[in-house]
C-alpha cells in the first residue's frame, strides 16, 4: 500500500512541473511579439427581474365548489378581471351569490361578481352568499273540487302550476289569484309566474250544464223544481214555438235559483216566438230566473216582448238576426250593455225599453230609422250612437245622461221630443246635413229660421240668432241661461220654450214677436220682472207659472190685447186677471170691480197674500187660481159667481173659512171637467151645503179636486 502511494505522489510532482515548464515557454514566446490593440469592452446589460406571481384561490364557503377552476393566477402589479362565479361554477341552493369577501365569516362583500382586481400576495376569497326570499302559494279549500299548486313555496320569478279537479256535477271555471295587497295575478293555462310576495288561491267551480234534447222539455217542470243550485240548460233538437211555451211556464213563477239556456244547438229556429219568456195574460210577467240565453245562429228574428222582465245580465245576438220587434227586450234590469249587430235592419219601438241598468248601446249600421222609445227610461245609459245609415229619429228615442249626440248627414226626420228624456253633454249636426244645423249645442232647422232644440250645455247670457223666426216647444227649457235677448226677427214662441230656466233673471223680449205659448217661462224661479212687447198678440196659460220671485209684468201701452196694473197682468179690456206677480209683498188685494173672470193659476203661489176681495160681478174662477197662496185665511165669494173650477185653493193650507154670498144651489163634482147644460149638473152633481164658511173651508182643502157650480132654478 506505502508502494502504490509513493508512485503516484510522484506522478503528481511530474505533472506539475511539466505544466508549468509549459507555461513559462508560452509567455516568453508572446512577450516577444508585438501586441495587438484590443477594443474596450461594454459593460453587460442587467437582466429585469423574473415577473411575481400570485395565486388567488377561490373558496365556496358552504357553496358547492370545482375545483378545476377554484383558483387564478395573477401577476404583480397587473389588474384584472376576477373569474366569475358562473366560470368557477360555484352554487349554493336556496341562495343568491354576494360577492366575494376576505374572511369566511364577512357580512360584506369585499369585491363584486367579476371585478377588476391586482394581486399584492396570494391570497383566499370566500364566497357571500345571501339566502332567497321564498314566499308560499294558500289555495283556498273548496266544496266542488281539488285544487294543488307546484311547487307551493318558491321564490320570486318560479312558475306554479296550478291543477283542478272537479267533483261530479261541477265543472271548472277559472282561478283567481291575489297577492297580500289583493292585487290580480295574471293565470294563463294554469300557470303563473310567483311575486316577491305570499299569495292566494281561490277557485271558482260551474254547476255541470244539464243536456235535454226538445223531446225531453216535457220533463223540463219536473227537473226544475228539484233543483238545489242554479244550472245551465243544454237544449238540442228541432224546436217549435210550443217548446218556449213550456219552458216559460215552468219559469215564469220559479225564483229559487239563476238558470241559463243554452239553444245554441238547436236546428231550425227561425225566431224567437213573440212573448217567448212573458206572459201577457199574466200582467206581463216575465221569466226573471234566466240570466243568460245563448241563441242559435239560424234565426233572423226576435219577437215582441220576447225576453221582457226576464233577469238577462247580458246578451248576445247573433249576426243572423235581421228584425228585433218591439219591446223585445222590455225591463231586462240586467242588462248593462249592448250590441244591435250590423245585420240588423228593423227595430221595433221600445225594444230596450226600462231597461235601468243598461249604460252603453252600439246600434247596427244598418237601420233606418230609430224608433220612438227605443231606449226610453234608461236613466244609467251613457253612451249611444246614431249611425251614418240612419234617417229617421222618433220620439223620446233616448233617456240618462249621454256624453257625446252626434246627427250624421243622412237624418233627414227628427221629432221635436226625440231627446227630451236624455240630458247630453255635447250636441252636434254634421256639416253635411241638408235638413238640420248646430250652434252652441242647439239644433236648427238648415237655414236657422227654426230654433228646435238645446240638447247639450247652454249656460250664462243667450242671444237667439237673428236668423230665427221660431221658437219651438220646449226649446231651451232647463237650460243653465241666466240672461235672455229674444230678436224681433222672431214671431212665436212655443209651449215651455223656457221653462225650468231657474237662473234666468233678465229676458228681452224684442218687437215682433206675435204669440207665447202657455208655460213659456214656468218655473223660471229667478226672474224678478218681464216686458211684454206690443207686437204680443196670443199669450197661453200659466206663463208665470211658479215663477215665485216675479214682482212685476210690465205691458206696451200700444199692445192690443193685453194690459197691466200696477205691474199686474190683465186683458187688453181689463175683464179677466191673467197674472198677479207671486212676490208682490201686498198681504191685501181687492181685484178690480171690472174684472169678470180670474184666469187659471192666476195668483198661484202668491205667499204674502193673506186676505183676497173678490168683487161682485166676477162670474168664473179658473183652475188652480189661488193655489200654494199658502198665507191665505180668509175669501169672500161674489153672489154673481157661476163657477169654482177644480183645485181653485189646492196648497192653501192657511184658509179657514170661506165665505159663499149666496149659498143657494151649489153643486159639486170630484171628476166633471166640463159640462154642457145646468141640466146635466143638477142630474149628475151633488147639491152642497155651503152655509158654513169654516166647514166649507175645511172640505175645499181636504178636497182640493171638486168643482163647484151654481144652478139657477
Amino acid at each position: 500500500m506505502k508502494k502504490c502511494f509513493k508512485i503516484i505522489t510522484t506522478l503528481c510532482l511530474f505533472t506539475c512541473f511539466v505544466w508549468g515548464a509549459f507555461t513559462a515557454c508560452s509567455n516568453s514566446v508572446d512577450s516577444d511579439s508585438p501586441k495587438k490593440e484590443e477594443p474596450a469592452k461594454e459593460p453587460a446589460e442587467e437582466l429585469p427581474p423574473e415577473p411575481v406571481e400570485f395565486t388567488i384561490t377561490f373558496n365556496a364557503n358552504d357553496g358547492s365548489e370545482n375545483p378545476a377552476t377554484a383558483t387564478q393566477k395573477f401577476t404583480e402589479g397587473t389588474a384584472q378581471a376576477l373569474k366569475t362565479i358562473s366560470e368557477l361554477g360555484f352554487s349554493r341552493d336556496g341562495y343568491n351569490f354576494a360577492g366575494w369577501a376576505t374572511k369566511a365569516d364577512a357580512t360584506q362583500a369585499d369585491f363584486a361578481d367579476g371585478t377588476s382586481y391586482s394581486a399584492k400576495s396570494n391570497a383566499t376569497l370566500y364566497a357571500l352568499w345571501s339566502q332567497i326570499p321564498m314566499y308560499s302559494v294558500t289555495v283556498t279549500p273548496s266544496t266542488y273540487g281539488e285544487v294543488t299548486a307546484s311547487p307551493a313555496t318558491a321564490a320570486e320569478g318560479t312558475e306554479i302550476t296550478l291543477t283542478a279537479y272537479a267533483y261530479v256535477e261541477y265543472d271548472f271555471k277559472e282561478y283567481t289569484v291575489t297577492d297580500e295587497n289583493s292585487n290580480l295575478i295574471t293565470v294563463t293555462n294554469g300557470k303563473f309566474i310567483m311575486p316577491a310576495c305570499n299569495v292566494t288561491v281561490e277557485t271558482i267551480f260551474d254547476y255541470a250544464p244539464i243536456y235535454l234534447t226538445v223531446d225531453e222539455l216535457k220533463e223540463f217542470d219536473s227537473i226544475v223544481k228539484e233543483l238545489h243550485h242554479e244550472a245551465t240548460f243544454i237544449i238540442t233538437g228541432e224546436m217549435a214555438d210550443t217548446d218556449f211555451t213550456t219552458i216559460r211556464d215552468s219559469l215564469i213563477s220559479y225564483y229559487s235559483y239563476e238558470i241559463n239556456l243554452d239553444l245554441s244547438g238547436v236546428t231550425g229556429l227561425k225566431a224567437i216566438p213573440d212573448y217567448a219568456f212573458l206572459d201577457p195574460d199574466k200582467n206581463y210577467t216575465g221569466c226573471r230566473c234566466i240570466k243568460s240565453v245563448i241563441l242559435p245562429d239560424t234565426i233572423t228574428t226576435i219577437g215582441e216582448y220576447a225576453f221582457g222582465e226576464s233577469g238577462l245580465t247580458s246578451i248576445s245576438i247573433p249576426s243572423s238576426v235581421k228584425t228585433i220587434k218591439r219591446a223585445a227586450f222590455y225591463r231586462c234590469w240586467g242588462l248593462t250593455n249592448v250590441v244591435v249587430p250590423d245585420s240588423v235592419e228593423t227595430l221595433g219601438e221600445s225594444v230596450f225599453y226600462w231597461c235601468s241598468n243598461l249604460e252603453t248601446v252600439v246600434l247596427s249600421n244598418s237601420i233606418t230609422t230609430i224608433p220612438s222609445r227605443l231606449v226610453d227610461y234608461c236613466n244609467k245609459l251613457k253612451s249611444v250612437n246614431i249611425p251614418e245609415s240612419v234617417t229617421t229619429i222618433g220620439s223620446y228615442v233616448f233617456s240618462g245622461k249621454i256624453s257625446e249626440i252626434h246627427i250624421p248627414s243622412s237624418v233627414n226626420s227628427i221629432n221635436e221630443y226625440a231627446f227630451n228624456n236624455c240630458s247630453i253633454s255635447s250636441f252636434s249636426v254634421s256639416v253635411d246635413n241638408q235638413k238640420y244645423s248646430s250652434d252652441n249645442n242647439i239644433l236648427f232647422d238648415k237655414n236657422k229660421t227654426t230654433l228646435i232644440k238645446a240638447y247639450g250645455d247652454v249656460t250664462g247670457k243667450y242671444e237667439v240668432p237673428s236668423t230665427v223666426e221660431i221658437i219651438k216647444d220646449g226649446a231651451l227649457s232647463g237650460k243653465g241661461i241666466t240672461s235672455l235677448v229674444i230678436p224681433s226677427s222672431v214671431r212665436s214662441i212655443g209651449y215651455g220654450a223656457f221653462g225650468g230656466c231657474k237662473g234666468l233673471t233678465d229676458v228681452q223680449i224684442s218687437e215682433g214677436v206675435k204669440s207665447i205659448e202657455h208655460n213659456a217661462f214656468y218655473a223660471c224661479t229667478s226672474l224678478e220682472s218681464v216686458t211684454l212687447p206690443s207686437s204680443l198678440l196670443t199669450m197661453g196659460d200659466q206663463m208665470f207659472w211658479e215663477c215665485h220671485n216675479l214682482k212685476e209684468i210690465t205691458v206696451s201701452a200700444s199692445n192690443p190685447n193685453y194690459s197691466s196694473i200696477d205691474g199686474i197682468l190683465f186683458d187688453k179690456k181689463n175683464k179677466t186677471i191673467l197674472c198677479y206677480p207671486a212676490t208682490k209683498t201686498d198681504t191685501s188685494y181687492t181685484i178690480p170691480s171690472f174684472v169678470k173672470q180670474i184666469d187659471g193659476q192666476a195668483f198661484c203661489g202668491c205667499k204674502y197674500l193673506t186676505k183676497m176681495i173678490i168683487p161682485e160681478g166676477i162670474t168664473n174662477i179658473e183652475y188652480e187660481a189661488f193655489r200654494d197662496c199658502t198665507g191665505l185665511t180668509t175669501v169672500e165669494l161674489p153672489a154673481t159667481l157661476k163657477r169654482i173650477w177644480h183645485s181653485t185653493f189646492r196648497g192653501c193650507s192657511a184658509l179657514s173659512s170661506v165665505t159663499f154670498k149666496d149659498t143657494n144651489n151649489w153643486y159639486i163634482s170630484y171628476s166633471s171637467y166640463s159640462y154642457t147644460s145646468e141640466q146635466e149638473i143638477k142630474e149628475k152633481w151633488t147639491l152642497a151645503d155651503v152655509s158654513d164658511p169654516n166647514s166649507i173651508a175645511t172640505f175645499i182643502v181636504q178636497n182640493p179636486t171638486y168643482w163647484f157650480a151654481k144652478v139657477d132654478n
